[in-house]
């Protein structure tokens, strides 16, 4: 029990650690001790028993360091006893079934935590169903996901998974050529070595969807107090006239009505 624990928790330790060594990795000093308590709030039996060092300048993490205190082998050493009517089953097969119960419990705290099976504010049964059955069928997806990093040798908790795979993102860069075109470029961020360990069990690429490019026509500065049309073949119609200085609906000059929001 006391190596899994370990190999759980250092797992973590070693996926923000190597987040550390990626251009695009988050090195925030925040950041990091936030994912640093996400992860000790999530094996507490163990994380009490490691020192993590944290070193930062201005800021930014430069690396981050842990050690297993001895204690940890007094805490979890002893045996664990399992009483049974069954004796025709195995050792090994009581212990399956033992732990299938904790599986069960955990299906049902992820239906309905992670995947929101509830709470649920229909009111039509066919509402319901569907509700229902699209979290079933999220946690069938989760399952099967699970089941084929079991096969590469990867035991990772779903939260793990989760909170390791938020830190690749698709990001939108925009900008204005010279002939004044918006052109937005859309592309995924480089994989940590956890993001290629979970993409090549599944059996996806490294970067899942490719880089998309989208060019906007020609961007007409808007002058003050005017508010512009889109340009067409025709003649435009005049552009209707709007006082920046005063609310169309209050007759109130706009500054006295942000001044009163911001006091409230």
């Amino acid at each position: 029990m006391k190596a899994s624990f370990v190999k759980h928790f250092e797992a973590g330790l070693e996926a923000i650690s190597a987040s550390l060594s990626k251009k695009q990795g988050r090195k925030g000093y925040a950041r990091i001790m936030e994912r640093l308590g996400r992860l000790k709030e999530r094996y507490p039996s163990i994380a009490r028993f490691y020192g993590i060092d944290v070193e930062e300048e201005d800021g930014v993490v430069k690396k981050i360091s842990w050690t297993l205190d001895d204690k940890a082998q007094a805490r979890f050493s002893g045996s664990c006893y399992i009483r049974s009517d069954r004796a025709d089953l195995s050792d090994k097969e009581l212990w399956s079934l033992y732990i299938m119960l904790t599986r069960v419990e955990e299906a049902f705290r992820c239906l309905k935590s992670d995947l929101g099976l509830r709470p649920l504010y229909h009111r039509k049964d066919r509402r319901l169903e569907g509700h229902i059955f699209i979290s079933v069928l999220a946690y069938h997806l989760l399952v099967a996901i699970q089941r084929e990093l079991k096969k590469k040798g990867s035991a990772h908790h779903w939260d793990t998974i989760r909170d390791g795979m938020a830190s690749q993102v698709r990001i939108t860069a925009s900008l204005t050529t010279d002939k004044g075109e918006r052109l937005h470029i859309r592309q995924t961020t480089d994989p940590e070595p956890f993001h290629t360990l979970i993409h090549r069990a599944v059996g996806i690429p490294t970067k899942p969807l490719k880089p998309k490019r989208l060019q906007v026509g020609k961007v007409v500065p808007i002058q003050p107090g005017v508010m512009s049309t889109p340009a067409s073949d025709s003649a435009p119609s005049p552009a209707p006239v709007v006082n920046l200085g005063q609310d169309c609906h209050s007759k109130k000059p706009i500054a006295m009505k942000y001044n009163r929001r911001a006091r409230t």
